[in-house]
């Protein structure tokens, strides 16, 4: 991450990253890919105890399961080529001085309002192992009984 604020909002398809896109989206968050922590890598390994999680499950295997069953829920059958989550990064400066938690729950909650609801809200976990300070925050985009990505 740069030194700079931003926020990023990508869309994760099945088309192009695969079914499991939400799930290996949250094993980034979660700092479960064992090969994103070695030599060489952007993760502080020495800082990943100050990560911490705003919202959702504590893995990524509960966070695609959360995905799945509320799809399930809302009878949705994904298209092959459909956009299954977003993901959103929101991301300080790393000379930042605000309160970061406070910060990242206001982002928090304003994805949770911009896209339909605490309910497609997936996942929000802050990153602090890194360049710059970042939340990253999953969202099922359901939308009038829809995947609206």
């Amino acid at each position: 991450m740069n030194n700079s604020e931003f926020l990023r909002v990508e869309p994760l398809s099945a088309k192009s990253k695969g079914k499991g896109i939400i799930s290996k989206a949250a094993r980034h968050n979660k700092r479960e890919i064992q090969a994103e922590l070695g030599a060489g890598s952007h993760i502080d390994t020495e800082r990943m105890h100050l990560n911490y999680n705003l919202h959702g499950p504590r893995s990524a295997a509960e966070v695609a399961e959360r995905a799945s069953e509320r799809m399930k829920v809302m009878g949705i059958t994904p298209r092959a080529n459909a956009v299954l989550g977003l993901e959103a990064v929101f991301s300080l400066a790393r000379t930042t001085q605000i309160d970061l938690r406070a910060y990242f729950t206001d982002c928090v909650r304003w994805a949770a309002d911009y896209f339909g609801g605490w309910q497609n809200i997936l996942s929000a976990d802050v990153h602090l192992d890194e360049g710059a300070p970042h939340c990253h925050v999953l969202i099922l985009p359901i939308l009038e009984g829809r995947l609206r990505g």
